[in-house]
């Protein structure tokens, strides 16, 4: 446990560790005036908390976020859900359902003693693809004949980032 000695009338510290402090004042001391004051307080670590978002996702699926980080088994979490149903939780644990496309800023608050710490990230949400294509010649083909497969699928705003055609 750090310490120190002052003898301004109006000092600061900065306590570098987590514990149980008494602080003393002593005035005139080692005068037959002098008197003494001390008190008891905690000092606590603020709470780290950190949450791991899932890989980027297509379409409308629940999701299950979990706390994580520098905390103690006392803390509270509170979790706004940028967008998602339900907009907000508690716990340390929760499920929610991100409909929307885009990104969802997600934050995780965590309280212990008085001491608060927060965690940002974002869900990401792609739109669900519809794939569609168009075949030239149309039917019946002939043996030795080209065919000619176009894309046509419908994103919705968002990107194809793969093709696997199986002719």
């Amino acid at each position: 446990i750090d310490s120190d000695t002052s003898n301004v009338n109006n000092p600061t510290w900065t306590y570098t560790e987590q514990g149980v402090y008494t602080v003393t004042l002593v005035v005139n001391p080692n005068t037959v005036c002098a008197d003494s004051s001390s008190t008891v307080f905690d000092v606590f670590v603020a709470p780290e908390p950190i949450f791991t978002p899932p890989p980027a996702m297509c379409g409308s699926v629940p999701v299950t976020l979990t706390a994580e980080g520098v905390f103690g088994p006392t803390t509270s979490f509170q979790w706004e859900l940028g967008g998602a149903v339900p907009p907000n939780a508690t716990g340390g644990q929760v499920t929610a359902e991100f409909a929307a496309n885009g990104a969802h800023t997600v934050t995780l608050t965590a309280t212990e003693n008085e001491c608060v710490g927060t965690y940002t990230a974002d869900v990401i949400v792609y739109p669900q693809p519809d794939a569609l294509f168009s075949v030239f010649p149309i039917g019946p083909q002939l043996v030795g004949v080209p065919v000619a497969f176009t894309d046509g699928s419908a994103t919705y705003g968002g990107t194809v980032a793969t093709y696997e055609w199986m002719i």
